[in-house]
Order: C-alpha cells, then structure tokens, then sequence
C-alpha cells in the first residue's frame, strides 16, 4: 500500500509570517514502506550502500560496509521488486582492517556482480579492490587488487565488451584522476591513464557508459587557482581520449557530489552535482561533449544539499525521464526531471531524516526506481525505497523556473499517514 499524500510543516505560522514546509509525501511515488536491508549484525555503523539491478534474475542486490570487532566487514544483500528480502544477509570476505567505498556493478552477460571497495591492507599502501560475485552473492574466486594507492572509486559496465572501466583519485587527497579498464574476471586489461591535464583535479566524480557509441564520459572537479568548475573527459572503450579536458560549468562553487547519468534516447548525459550546503543543479551535455542549454537549478535557497557523495542519478530510457536523489538539509529527497531537463512535479520526501550516503537504479521490467540509504551516525543499517516514476505526464521541451519549497502545499499538521515499518 501506498504512503498518502500529505505535506508536512515545520510549524505554525502567526499572521502575515511565512510559513516553512517540507516537501510533499506523494502517494503516487512511495511504493509501500521502507525496506530494511541489514540485519544485527551487519547494522552497526552500516554505510556507504552500493546498489544494482539483475536484468536476469528481475531482482535487486546491495552491498555495504559495516563495523565488526576487528575493523569493517562487507554485506550483501538480494531484494524483489516487491520489496521482499531473499535469504539472508551475506558476509563478503576480504583482507584488511579498514573496508569501505563500496559499489556494485552488474555484468548482464556473466549474470554475475563486481564488488569494489577501498581497503587499507595491513603492511601495504591502501588501494581499491574488487571482489566478483555470482548472482546469489557467492564469491568468485579471490579479492583482486584494481588499482594501488587510489580511492574515491566510481565503476560501469561495458555491455559491448563485456568489460568494467574505473576511475579513480589519487590517494591521499591528492590531484590527479586516472582511469583503468578491467575485464570480466576481474584483470587489469593495460595500464591506468592518467585523465585529467590541467588543473588542480579532486575529488573525482562519476564515470558514465554512452552504449550508442561506446565511450565513457569521466567527471570531476577542478580546482585549479581558487577558481572551480565540473570538469569531463570523453574517453573511447579501449581508453584513448576523444577529447580534451572540458569544462561542464565554469567558475562553480565548491561542488562536493558529481553525477552523469546517459540517457540513450537522445544520446546525451545529464550531469547532476551539488554543493555542500548550497543548491543542487544540473547540466545537459551532448555525447561529443558540447553543453546544452543552460545550468538546471534543481534546488533554490529553501533547501540545500550536504556532504560528499550526497547525490546520485538513474535515467529510465523507456519513460524518458531522471531521477535524482539528494541528501539535504531537509532529508532525503527526490525530484523527476525531463529529458529535456525540465523539472517533474515537486520535489518529494524519500526519508523526512537525516540520511548520509545513497544510490539508485532503474528496473525496466516493473517500471520502478529503487533508492538506498542509511542514517547518518546510526546503527539502524541500511534502508530502501521502491519508487512509481509519474508515467502521465509528458516531458516538456522547456525548462521552467525551479518550484521553491516555500510555495509547496503546506498544512499546519500532519493528517493521517504513514511510516509503518521503520519511521525511515
């Protein structure tokens, strides 16, 4: 059953005043309540859910890392599109003392998942590794060292090659952004390339897959001469460059959380990035790396987003539209936008609490997004969300004006709802 559409109000307001609200709840998005993903054991200090959808099996998989007697383990957990779980938590083995980053890619041709991580093995310099695992999380083979001294990973999966590509930052803290193609059973194919040519390049962003013409665009931030901008780099499938370091936004505040997502309709990225405490936007690029249009403000002053890693984007290709999530000051929350970049309704309330990292994907078969999540500074694990995208509405071939918040629905209580399972 889905949650009722209410607004809810911070307070009450005196005459003449303005009053405050959250976003709307919307029954036409919550699909049920939220799903707890982590069990006792795999609660404690969870962070950092990576999230996949298996085209194959029409299920879901999420891994995170949590924290156990002796540093921080893996998790691995299978959900159905209906929100059931399916068996039960699974520990991944790893060497080391300190895990975390982690993400998860799907490879459609082996039906089979990629697990990277960033691990600080004893005795040795800090690095990504990878873990292959089979469709029920069994692992394949051993932990794979992918790239030496590097963090702040991002992963695809290149479907025409049935290989993964990997961008990276160089660790600690570092400038310089590299790149490294893996293939299917998890080996380094050639040596890493340095991305970046210019600049002061850090934190890196996230690398997306352009299926039509088999490239990667890589994106990060420069921050060359106290001036910073989201910067890209179109790389082809066998890791030279198409084009030079370009910038997606000139002259950007301190951009914290960098996003592209490719939409295979247009043949076009939509690079979502976000400010810590300040505006969430979005920019248009064409494939051969020409922006379009202008910046997209998503958000304007009545919310505002928080953090590194606070943002994350899927496209659905047959309904034409994004889904972007962020961590804000107001929660976490939602907002569809067009392919056309237009915004799709307002911004909607995925958790009304303060949440820290998330991720989220499309599933083609039931027409629905899934987000995850976990709380920030809590051990009550790790959460999901299946969303209804609004499938009435056309995109529109314009951009209009960005709703604020203030001008949402706003009642001075909330009327009859809703968070039955977790409160999430």
């Amino acid at each position: 059953m889905k949650n009722s559409l209410y607004a809810l109000a911070l307070g009450t307001a005196a005459a003449g005043s303005t009053l405050i609200a959250m976003p709307a709840i919307s029954a036409d998005f919550l699909i049920g309540d939220s799903i707890s993903l982590s069990e006792n054991f795999t609660s404690s200090n969870a962070v950092s859910p990576g999230l996949a959808y298996n085209s194959l099996n029409k299920e879901y998989a999420a891994v995170w890392d949590f924290r156990e007697n002796e540093g921080r383990g893996l998790a691995f957990q299978r959900f159905s599109s209906e929100g059931d779980l399916i068996e039960r938590n699974l520990k991944i083995p790893e060497d080391g003392n300190f895990v975390g980053l982690t993400d998860l890619t799907y490879n459609s041709v082996e039906n089979q998942y990629l697990l990277s991580y960033w691990n600080n093995l004893p005795d040795s310099n800090p690095g990504l590794f990878g873990q292959l695992l089979a469709a029920d999380g069994t692992p394949v083979g051993n932990n794979l060292l992918l790239s030496n001294s590097r963090f702040d990973p991002s992963f695809v999966y290149n479907s025409n090659q049935n290989e993964y590509f990997q961008t990276s930052r160089r660790y600690p803290g570092e400038a310089g952004i590299f790149g490294q193609r893996i293939n299917s059973d998890g080996f380094l194919i050639g040596s890493a390339i340095r991305i970046d040519s210019v600049g002061d390049s850090a934190p890196n962003g996230e690398v997306a897959f352009n299926s039509i013409d088999n490239q990667y665009l890589a994106t990060w931030r420069n921050q060359s001469n106290n001036i910073d901008s989201v910067v890209g780099r179109l790389i082809s499938a066998d890791g030279s460059f198409l084009s030079e370091q370009f910038d997606i936004v000139k002259e950007a505040e301190l951009a914290s959380s960098i996003n592209p997502v490719f939409d295979s309709i247009n043949t076009q990225f939509l690079v979502v990035y976000g400010f810590d405490t300040a505006n969430i936007k979005a920019q248009i690029v064409d494939a051969d790396g020409t922006v379009i249009g202008d910046e997209i403000v998503i958000s304007d002053d009545s919310y505002n987003v928080i953090g590194d890693e606070a943002i994350s984007v899927a496209f659905s290709q047959e309904l034409g539209i994004y889904l972007l999530v962020a961590r804000t000051n107001l929660g976490l929350l939602g907002q569809f936008i067009s392919d056309s970049g237009s915004l799709i309704d307002d911004p909607f309330v995925i958790s009304s609490r303060k949440t820290s990292g998330n991720s989220v994907v499309y599933n083609p078969d039931e027409s629905q997004f899934v987000v995850a999540w976990n709380f920030n500074v809590s051990d009550e694990g790790i959460f999901a969300q299946l969303i209804s995208p609004p499938i009435t509405q056309p995109p529109s071939t314009t951009v209009p004006e960005p709703t604020s918040i203030l001008s949402l629905l706003v009642v001075g209580t909330v009327v009859g709802t809703t968070f039955k399972r977790n409160q999430a």
